[in-house]
């Protein structure tokens, strides 16, 4: 196997997990927006602690990922 196989796959990986993080902090906005719009809150509390949580869930996966990777 040429030496493209591991570099092509670990880009692919990481750009995926990029991709990941992007979406899933779009999902807790947009779902956080629904969520302060029908509470009516004026400030986006609930949208603005969804990408927070998310964010922290995110890199907890990315943490083990890469422990696992590393053993």
């Amino acid at each position: 196997m040429s030496k493209k196989g591991p570099k092509s796959s670990a880009y692919l990986k990481y750009s995926g997990l990029a991709f990941q993080m992007f979406f899933l902090l779009i999902f807790g906005w947009v779902l956080g927006s629904f969520g302060d719009r029908y509470f009516e809150l004026e400030n986006p509390y609930i949208a603005i602690s969804l990408v927070t949580v998310f964010l922290i869930a995110f890199f907890y996966k990315l943490y083990n990922d890469l422990e696992k990777d590393r053993l």
